[in-house]
């Protein structure tokens, strides 16, 4: 536990764990082996606690873009490159890391992960006549010639989490077109020199440019991405640490983001629990998160700050003498008097709008917006403004939705699911009939976009 505390890794802590494991496997197989005490002591577990280093930002979009762009021009070099399938040479050391950045951005699997596939692991279909050319080819042979030919319609890949003792098969049809061109372009540039060897290695390299079959297992502890990203991206610079991990943790915060409910219900990358612990530091998702929880408070709060709505009981209620919370007797009075009337409803308090300091009048009491206000009485005679408001701030007949959304849509959803909903239906159907003879404030139609 001192050293633990001193050194400040996971190392003893992972010994330990790989030593208990081994002991309880040899008590299973063969119970009364070890001395009871030893037993006692593996049902407690270690002492040692298990130090997780701190999460590591995702790369941004025009990282990402950047280094997307230098691995493609890699990549789409050596496929031009004569010598690249005729003489059987496994792609250099840049290229192979090129390919693997591919992978790892349109596959969004671990580095360990996709280092461990082999070509037994990449199945290719095509349509049947390529299959009818291929037929009597081996299976890497055949992998090969359909991809030289652009022939593959879909990869099926199986993949090895060789920790969690999972694995899985993805599919990359060509409408996945990342993954698609990834593995197409492994396959004509790793796989001649794999057939040359017998491995089935997916991962090859060639650094000696001599002849033909030098090729070699890529050891990534030799192909550092900090290397390649210093000899290849020069557009911008790349935030630290340059390691390959940050590009699972890139497309994994992308596919949270596009479907969180499907992403946490899927469990493909993550465990509900797993995420939450380990992925919510991300800044990229915070920032998400917040702007998702501030729409959402202001949209309860819209729904909470309602205007009111008289129906036709409630003013015949009110006229008899009922007392309700929400109009007190003198502001009824005023309203039965038509002093509160706007251009389009009725006002409780002209010189206490929400729109501007109090005392003074209201600047939007002839735009529409009444209906979307919580000063905003609405009774019966106003259905017709309110009816030809909502066909005039239809979201169908914007020209920019974006507008839409900022200016009208508060308007228009408080008229069609609030007001008009109060009312019964032959009301509403009259005050249709009296809409198109609504006469609008000018500034309003022009403000729609209209000419009155």
């Amino acid at each position: 536990m001192a050293f633990q505390k001193q050194e400040r890794t996971d190392t003893r802590y992972r010994h330990v764990v790989h030593l208990f494991a081994l002991l309880r496997r040899m008590e299973e197989d063969a119970p009364g082996t070890l001395h009871p005490t030893v037993v006692r002591r593996l049902e407690s577990g270690t002492r040692l606690s298990h130090i997780r280093r701190p999460g590591e930002p995702e790369f941004t979009t025009d990282e990402i873009r950047a280094m997307r762009g230098a691995a493609h021009r890699l990549v789409f070099s050596a496929l031009r490159a004569p010598a690249a399938t005729s003489t059987r040479r496994a792609p250099n050391p840049d290229v192979a890391v090129a390919l693997h950045v591919l992978w790892s951005l349109s596959t969004g699997e671990p580095p360990e992960v996709i280092r461990a596939v082999t070509f037994e692991d990449i199945v290719a279909t095509t349509d049947p006549t390529h299959d009818a050319a291929a037929a009597g080819m081996g299976h890497l042979e055949r992998l090969i010639h359909l991809a030289e030919r652009d022939a593959v319609d879909q990869y099926a890949v199986t993949f090895v989490k060789a920790r969690a003792g999972q694995r899985y098969e993805r599919i990359y049809r060509r409408a996945n077109r990342a993954a698609h061109h990834a593995i197409t372009a492994t396959v004509r540039l790793t796989g001649p020199a794999a057939s040359r060897g017998d491995t089935g290695a997916v991962w090859l390299t060639s650094a000696d440019p001599g002849p033909p079959p030098l090729a070699e297992r890529a050891d990534w502890r030799d192909l550092p991405l900090e290397v390649w990203i210093a000899r290849h991206v020069h557009r911008r610079p790349i935030s630290l640490p340059h390691v390959y991990r940050r590009f699972r943790k890139t497309a994994t915060t992308r596919e949270a983001l596009a479907a969180p409910t499907r992403y946490l219900r899927d469990g493909r990358r993550h465990t509900p629990g797993v995420f939450f612990s380990h992925y919510t530091t991300s800044e990229i998702l915070r920032a998400s998160a917040g702007r998702i929880l501030v729409d959402a408070i202001n949209e309860q709060f819209d729904n909470a700050v309602r205007l009111t709505v008289i129906t036709p009981e409630a003013e015949n209620l009110l006229q008899h003498g009922a007392h309700v919370d929400q109009v007190d007797d003198a502001t009824f009075a005023d309203l039965e008097q038509g002093t509160l009337e706007t251009t389009v409803a009725a006002c409780r308090d002209p010189l206490a709008s929400p729109h501007i300091p109090h005392g003074h009048a209201c600047p939007v009491s002839s735009t529409g917006d009444c209906f979307a206000c919580p000063n905003a009485l609405v009774l019966k005679r106003h259905l017709p403004a309110a009816v030809r408001l909502a066909e005039l701030t239809a979201p169908e007949r914007a020209a920019n939705i974006e507008v839409w959304k900022a200016r009208w849509r508060a308007v228009h959803e408080s008229i069609t699911q609030v007001i008009l909903p109060a009312f019964p239906p032959e009301d509403v159907a009259a005050a249709r009939a009296a809409a198109a003879d609504v006469v609008l404030d000018p500034t309003l139609h022009n403000d729609l976009g209209e000419v009155p």
